[in-house]
């Protein structure tokens, strides 16, 4: 039984739109963010989420929304999210196909770089 919630479209607006603002990660493809996505989402490719940690919410109570095509890969990455500790993940049922708001289109960000890293010596 996975520990994340699934909103309705209605239900996850109403949680984009929340006070404080949500963690928003869109996890399909650069070309289908690319298309159209949730405005202020976070695109991180589902396959890519463990390698851009640094770009994640520190805090483990930070409520985080994943968008994603349907089920499987937004309900992987919700599950990532849950297997590292955060308490308040929900997923958009139905995928980007459900979501009825406002959409923006573009590219990605590209993401952060990274910082010095420290070694032990």
């Amino acid at each position: 039984m996975p520990r994340f919630e699934e909103l309705s479209a209605e239900a996850f607006a109403a949680a984009v739109a929340a006070t404080p603002r949500p963690f928003l990660v869109d996890v399909r493809t650069a070309a289908e963010f690319e298309a159209g996505h949730v405005p202020g989402a976070k695109w991180i490719h589902v396959h890519e989420i463990a390698a851009r940690r640094a770009e994640l919410p520190v805090s483990k109570i930070a409520r985080i929304l994943v968008v994603g095509d349907g089920a499987k890969r937004a309900q992987a990455a919700a599950a990532w999210f849950v297997l590292m500790g955060h308490a308040d993940v929900a997923v958009l049922a139905g995928g980007f196909e459900s979501w009825t708001g406002a959409v923006e289109k573009g590219p990605p960000l590209p993401p952060k770089p990274r910082g010095p890293e420290l070694r032990v010596i």
